[in-house]
């Protein structure tokens, strides 16, 4: 649930809320909130609201309120990047595509109802058959493919909002500090991404695949200039990013309700991460993240899926796809800069595969005054399945590269 400085931001968000409404008369109940495992930068809270006849079903978003782990993931940066998104990208980007005939925005991404400096309230969709699926199983190709469709539709929109409106694109992005630099930094992320990657070396070469610790050799005493981006030119920042593909900031609705096998429409949560990125990124992010075997088997086909819906929101906003992002760009771009999903997948995997009793308490651990390096490169009780699944991921990536060095 919520810890007492949570609550007092809950009430005054609603107070704040109910005022704007000019509604005096309601009562409000909480209905739940996230575990440690699911939020580790945020609180959220799902709440009831009951006034006159009508009963709002709601969720909350908010910031950490501790202090101490406030200012060592510089949670000011990453909740004021997520309001930039909510209050002048999103509505920049919806203006540009009703100009063209298009209004597909929100479709699959929520809209806000009421903001107050770091705090989101929206509509509980999971009241109308929205669900999010569970972090601990990976996702099959019906999944993936309705994400790579929507990536497709959400990247051609911000591609075509750079390329016929870049002074527009450049003010929406203007001082747009990297948030995710500052918990790099205090994660430690490069020193236990090296570590961890020469792991992977030596894994591989254990199973006797010596060409792919060859094209990976490339990487060695660099990881540094990849987990800070010294890697991507900004002309190649073709999009405004999601920002962070993991299975707790999609709601999945289904065609076969319960069985959900068939999901036909999502919602992206979360865009403290948005920032100018490659799609390549964020695509093998998704794939690196969440996918499963099949998924990987299948990346040729889930790759057409995204690039001929790109191509088709592009053409739909007046840009030539050919001209922006033809296919074999899409494959460059895999091939320099999604190495920084691949390193990340250290951390998501870690995410996806661990219980609630193994999961950080980033909080707790700040307010206890313990440092939060390596605090994500936590041990699991099946850390054979943890490698297991990371070299599923190099040598998908690995089998990647080898095709772009051949050619």
């Amino acid at each position: 649930m919520t810890n007492m400085d949570t609550s007092v931001v809950f009430q005054s968000v609603v107070e704040r809320m109910m005022k704007s409404k000019d509604i005096e008369n309601y009562k409000f109940e909480i209905d739940g909130g996230t575990a440690k495992s699911d939020g580790f930068i945020g609180d959220v809270i799902f709440f009831n609201i009951q006034h006159e006849s009508e009963k709002e079903h709601l969720v909350l978003k908010t910031a950490k309120t501790g202090e101490t782990i406030r200012k060592r993931i510089d949670a000011d940066t990453a909740y004021d990047r997520e309001i930039c998104m909510y209050t002048k990208v999103l509505p920049a980007l919806e203006q540009f595509t009703r100009r063209k005939g298009l209004s597909v925005i929100p479709s699959f991404i929520p809209k806000v109802l009421f903001n107050f400096k770091e705090s989101l309230v929206m509509e509980n969709l999971k009241m109308r058959g929205f669900h999010m699926w569970n972090k601990n199983k990976m996702m099959g190709m019906a999944h993936i493919k309705l994400l790579f469709e929507n990536y497709g539709v959400w990247h051609g929109i911000t591609m075509a909002f750079k390329d016929q409106q870049p002074d527009e694109f450049s003010s929406c992005v203007q001082g747009w500090i990297d948030s995710r630099f500052s918990l790099n930094k205090a994660f430690g992320l490069t020193t236990h991404f090296s570590r961890e990657f020469s792991e992977v070396l030596k894994l591989l070469a254990e199973k006797g695949r010596h060409d792919l610790v060859d094209v990976y050799k490339k990487f060695e005493g660099r990881i540094d200039d990849y987990v800070y981006r010294r890697d991507l030119p900004e002309r190649d920042m073709l999009i405004i990013s999601h920002g962070d593909a993991w299975c707790n900031n999609f709601l999945f609705k289904y065609k076969d309700g319960e069985k959900q096998s068939q999901p036909n429409q999502v919602y992206f949560l979360d865009f403290q991460l948005s920032r100018p990125e490659s799609p390549a990124t964020e695509i093998s992010s998704v794939l690196y993240n969440m996918g499963d075997r099949e998924c990987f088997e299948n990346f040729q086909n889930l790759l057409s899926v995204y690039h001929d819906k790109l191509s088709e929101t592009l053409r739909s906003l007046g840009s030539d796809p050919d001209k922006l992002f033809p296919m074999d760009i899409l494959k460059r771009h895999l091939g320099q800069y999604a190495f920084f999903s691949v390193l990340h997948s250290f951390i998501y995997t870690r995410v996806a595969q661990c219980q609630l009793d193994e999961a950080p308490d980033l909080g707790e651990m700040a307010e206890n005054g313990k440092d939060l390096d390596g605090a994500f490169a936590f041990g699991l009780k099946n850390m054979e399945l943890f490698w297991e699944r990371i070299l599923e991921v190099f040598i998908h990536y690995g089998e990647i590269l080898k095709q772009c060095s051949n050619k």
